[in-house]
């Protein structure tokens, strides 16, 4: 394979047909960014007051439909958004393909096959990630269930209690931090056969069992290829995200360093600084969110060429 040229084809793929960045946007959608946190809590004979718990009472007393309503609303959005994601990957890949093979492809085209297919898609993600997701939400469960019961015997200070309920609390965190260090690889192998099964679905009209056994075939069959481009995609992904930074952080620091300066000096957030940092968040959220799609469009490009070529060395 000439790596060279398929990058190159890909990219006037891209360049020449740009309603694909509109299906790269899409694809793209909920999934440009990533946070973590640490938190700790030290359970201690005081920390839970009468007051505290009074409040607490008073606070899910009158706000509990509010916090339901948004929670369920989160989980909405979050179905809606990954639903979109996979119709428009189904109708980027179809698109690029039809393009590479000399079709004319409109936008209305590419979606329309990106929801012929999107069962499929669903299936695919669900089959690879769901024993994934199902494991996280048990240890959600559990870890709520524990910290639960940790506060309730802290506030009944039943102290002879809380002791085996905090070890078990350790021993939930030690397992899930083994359970990831194990994880990783096989998370790293799910994530290389998902593309390939994606285009086995849209591009070879499999079913998705059958496409996740194609994926996996065509990975077997070219495997020094399969990570070159591997390693290709993640390179290209980390000199994207250098690429990104370079251009975010110094607007960043142009739209917002000011104001935090203006409002250190003047001791007031007054409307103008609100509106300085509302219009340079929204100017800086396009500019990023055009940016991802640029990547995505490319990126799912690449690959859809990349399996053509290797359906066409191993038929």
């Amino acid at each position: 394979m000439d790596f060279g040229q398929l990058l190159q084809d890909a990219w006037q793929i891209v360049w020449k047909h740009k309603f694909l960045l509109v299906l790269g946007f899409l694809a793209a959608l909920g999934s440009g960014t990533t946070s973590s946190s640490n938190f700790s809590y030290n359970f201690g004979t005081d920390e839970f007051s009468p007051q505290f718990v009074d409040q607490l009472d008073l606070f899910w007393a009158a706000f509990a439909p509010l916090v339901m309503g948004l929670i369920c609303l989160g989980i909405f959005l979050a179905i809606l958004f990954w639903l979109i994601r996979l119709t428009a990957q189904a109708g980027l890949i179809s698109a690029a393909d039809r393009i590479s093979g000399g079709e004319k492809v409109s936008l209305g085209q590419a979606l329309g096959a990106g929801i012929g297919k999107l069962g499929r898609m669903i299936g695919i993600y669900l089959m690879l990630y769901g024993p994934f997701i199902l494991l996280a939400i048990v240890l959600v469960i559990l870890s709520i269930l524990l910290i639960g019961a940790a506060v309730g015997y802290e506030l009944s200070n039943a102290a002879d209690a809380l002791e085996p309920v905090l070890a078990s609390i350790g021993i939930v965190i030690a397992c899930v931090a083994l359970l990831f260090c194990l994880l990783i690889p096989l998370l790293a192998v799910v994530t290389i056969i998902l593309p390939f099964a994606q285009r086995a679905a849209v591009l070879e009209d499999m079913g998705v069992t059958a496409s996740l056994g194609r994926a996996w075939w065509v990975i077997k069959n070219n495997l020094g290829e399969v990570a070159i481009l591997v390693l290709l995609m993640v390179a290209m992904g980390i000199g994207f995200g250098i690429v990104v930074s370079i251009i975010m952080l110094p607007l960043m620091a142009l739209l917002f360093v000011p104001t935090v300066v203006g409002i250190v000096a003047d001791g007031t957030l007054g409307a103008s600084n609100i509106a300085a940092v509302v219009c340079g968040g929204l100017a800086l959220g396009i500019l990023g969110a055009f940016l991802n799609a640029l990547w995505t469009t490319y990126r799912s490009t690449t690959m859809t060429l990349a399996y053509r070529q290797l359906l066409e060395k191993s038929p």
